[in-house]
């Protein structure tokens, strides 16, 4: 099983860049149920498409380092 090492201000993040709608209609719906879940059900949203919350965060770093 791999552990998410991303933090809850990084999953606000990945959740920001995946609502965007930039990597598809089912990023965008896991990333608007993570929003609204409670603290249990995000957590297996997290556990569930760790790879997902973490390509959105690696997406929303890159775009803020071209930014700048």
């Amino acid at each position: 099983m791999k552990t998410n090492y991303l933090t809850t201000d990084d999953l606000y993040y990945a959740c920001h860049e995946l609502e965007s709608g930039r990597h598809g209609s089912f990023a965008k719906a896991i990333a608007e149920a993570y929003s609204i879940a409670d603290k249990g059900n995000s957590q297996k949203l997290v556990e569930a498409f760790p790879d997902l919350f973490e390509r959105g965060y690696h997406f929303w770093q890159a775009r803020k380092l071209m930014a700048v």
